[in-house]
């Protein structure tokens, strides 16, 4: 459409500018007699952003020219922009209250409508929000006092006329007063509250997960003022639940809300026996999240929690358990009532506290429980499986024994009706972790432990026979060895090859090495012209030298040696059935490590001869404890080449148990640091 001009300046120019609906009539009669265009076609007219002139005169706030629109072109009110805002929207952003009280009277009647049943003030625009919702986002976001108190009354000339507006849920939603809750401004949301909505319904259109009460919770952690003044005004919205069932005290729990639990129990008592939709009580959504605060206060109101129990069977050591909450389940064991009534119990599928934290592969709780006096690891779930073989199971190893005696369980109790997921299927889910892995080996420790303790011998060495078994390798395994294997042995042996070739030499044969050339004869035979204190000094100096160089050519030729049988070794691997491969596979492996082990002595001999005579005595002491260590440290690390390639599992089950034992050490040293911090 082509835009219509007055005096150079456009329509809505002229709108914004004048104020009486006189003046504006006269600037329409001008504009008519200068086009020729019918009245109708020049109000007609859209900005750019799809804005009718009803649009500008109610966002300009002029009262008198929006009432003549409406009046005279009353379809104007519904015409909506590209975003699709109507005027009201316009009117509600701007802040303009009187404009927007203009607007409203032409639909006093709420459950009156101009188009397809929907009233002006609940007409949602492309973000779902009605004009309510637009004057509520802005009133977040006002500059001054001024522009706050002008949406201020915008919205409470919106909510008089319609109170059901406040739980309109949008796109997002949220409904204005989860917005005005947001803002953290106790006003907007008693102004919202000031009305009580006719239509009973209005409360339930509030979208699960939306509660302005679950939102008051979560953002007002200093006073209870907004949540005290929603439920005393609206009692209903106590009920409200979020996507999963849970109330506001599940809520407050969840977040650790110390003041918000308090107001509830003192004014909703019953709210303790509330259950979402898993069954799950305050107290366990208290576990769940770790708040021993929160729990100690639930805890307070009913002291017997064993009775609480989710859809499950579990109580709140299995909840605390199950998510890896190690300070709850703690605080949970030390109870001398509560801890052994629940550090044993079975959920609806057999499994304790231990099979829950095995089975989530969490250490810490795993440590916890072992370490708590009455916990038996020896119990056994509905599948016939102890926490270790549960464990074990995520791990993807078999569980033979214990499948055996699930079947023998379930034939002798004859437990047909109980229906529960399979745990091999649901830890595939699951990627192993270094915490999982912490947790298989302190079971297996115990586990092994216990076995040694056992009565009978013969059961006891058959058991011990079956966890000690090596596994067989399968030719991934093997081809990934002998590749990475072959590359180390062919660079320890071009290390050896030249450091032969380029022999280490003191820091008086360095003078000679141009005369006599270099190499071994160079440096045993090389006349010496530096003078000595004494001849024995000199006759030991240099006995000691020709040592060092024997040890060196010595270990240089042994490395060089055994890399080469290592890497003839693993060639004909390849020539060889797949079950003697393992063992030659190991053979190489050993050869490989004792290879590295032989050139590291041997720089570390090299490294003295070099700097005998140039550094002094003292500075060769040093190198000597630093090599020493070093092949200290070599041996603990080649150590893992010597083990057989069916029990490698074995040593890294010993290696991540020796890890956790540091690491449990650790966090309850540095719990014990905090904890005197926080009480001085």
């Amino acid at each position: 459409m082509v835009e219509i001009r007055v005096d150079q300046r456009s329509l809505y120019e002229v709108v914004q500018s004048i104020i009486s609906h006189e003046d504006f009539e006269i600037e329409l009669k001008k504009v008519q007699d200068s086009t020729g265009c019918p009245l109708l076609d020049i109000v007609d007219q859209l900005s750019p952003g799809g804005n009718s002139l009803l649009h500008a005169t109610a966002r300009s706030g002029s009262q008198d020219i929006t009432k003549y629109l409406a009046q005279k072109f009353p379809h104007l009110i519904l015409r909506t922009n590209y975003v699709g805002d109507t005027a009201l929207h316009s009117a509600a952003k701007a802040g303009k209250a009187e404009t927007t009280e203009v607007l409203l009277r032409f639909c006093t009647n709420p459950t009156s409508s101009l188009t397809d049943g929907v009233p002006l003030p609940r007409m949602k625009n492309l973000e779902g929000n009605t004009a309510l919702h637009e004057a509520v986002i802005q009133y977040k976001f006002a500059a001054n006092n001024d522009e706050r108190e002008s949406y201020h009354a915008v919205v409470a000339r919106m909510i008089s006329s319609d109170p059901g507006l406040a739980y309109i849920a949008n796109k997002e939603g949220k409904s204005p007063l989860c917005l005005a809750v947001e803002t953290t401004n106790l006003k907007i949301v008693q102004c919202l509250l000031e009305y009580p909505s006719p239509v009973a319904a209005d409360y339930q259109q509030l979208p699960e997960g939306k509660s302005p009460v679950h939102a008051a919770i979560k953002l007002n952690f200093k006073n209870n003022d907004m949540l005290s003044e929603m439920l005393h005004r609206r009692p209903k919205l106590i009920d409200s639940t979020n996507g999963n069932g849970r109330k506001a005290l599940h809520c407050a729990a969840s977040v650790g809300n110390m003041r918000a639990i308090e107001f509830l129990l003192q004014n909703y008592p019953q709210a303790i026996n509330a259950r979402d939709n898993e069954g799950h009580h305050a107290l366990h959504v208290a576990c769940e999240s770790g708040y021993v605060k929160a729990f100690n206060k639930l805890f307070s109101s009913w002291p017997d929690t064993s009775e609480y129990l989710n859809n499950k069977c579990q109580n709140v050591l299995h909840i605390a358990a199950k998510n890896g909450q190690d300070y709850m389940v703690r605080r949970i064991v030390k109870d001398q009532k509560l801890g052994p009534k629940l550090v044993n119990a079975k959920d609806i599928e057999g499994n304790t506290p231990l099979h829950l934290a095995a089975m989530h592969g969490h250490s810490l709780v795993v440590g916890t429980l072992l370490l708590t006096r009455k916990c038996n690891s020896q119990i056994l779930n509905q599948e016939g499986l102890t926490a270790y073989e549960v464990a074990k199971e995520r791990a993807g190893d078999p569980v033979d024994f214990g499948r055996q005696r699930g079947q023998r369980n379930m034939q002798t109790n004859d437990q047909t009706n109980v229906q529960h997921e399979d745990v091999s299927s649901k830890n595939k889910k699951r990627p192993d972790s270094t915490d999982s892995m912490m947790a298989l080996s302190i079971l297996f420790l115990l586990h092994v432990f216990k076995i040694l303790c056992g009565r009978r011998q013969q059961h006891r060495m058959k058991r011990l026979r079956h966890e000690m078994k090596i596994k067989r390798a399968n030719k991934e395994d093997i081809k990934d060895r002998i590749n990475a294997l072959l590359v180390v042995a062919a660079l320890i042996a071009g290390i050896a090859f030249q450091a032969a070739v380029q022999m280490p030499e003191s820091g008086d044969d360095k003078g000679k090495s141009s005369k006599t050339g270099n190499g071994l004869l160079a440096s045993a035979s090389a006349p010496t012209t530096s003078p000595a204190p004494t001849w024995f000094k000199r006759f030991i100096a240099d006995q000691l030298e020709l040592t060092y160089l024997q040890i060196f050519t010595f270990f240089d030729s042994l490395s060089m040696n055994l890399s080469v049988f290592a890497a003839i070794t693993l060639c004909w691997v390849q020539l060889v059935d797949v079950n003697f491969s393992a063992f030659f596979v190991w053979q190489a492996s050993i050869l490989v490590g004792a290879s590295l082990y032989s050139i590291c002595i041997a720089f570390g001999f090299a490294v003295l001869i070099g700097i005998k005579e140039k550094f002094g005595p003292t500075y060769a002491i040093v190198m000597i404890v630093v090599e020493a260590l070093s092949i200290l440290v070599l041996t603990v690390f080649t150590s893992p080449l010597f083990i057989p390639f069916g029990l490698k599992y074995l040593f890294v089950r010993g290696l991540y148990a020796a890890f956790f034992i540091g690491y449990f050490i650790v966090h309850r040293l540095l719990d014990c640091c905090f904890c005197r911090v926080r009480k001085a």
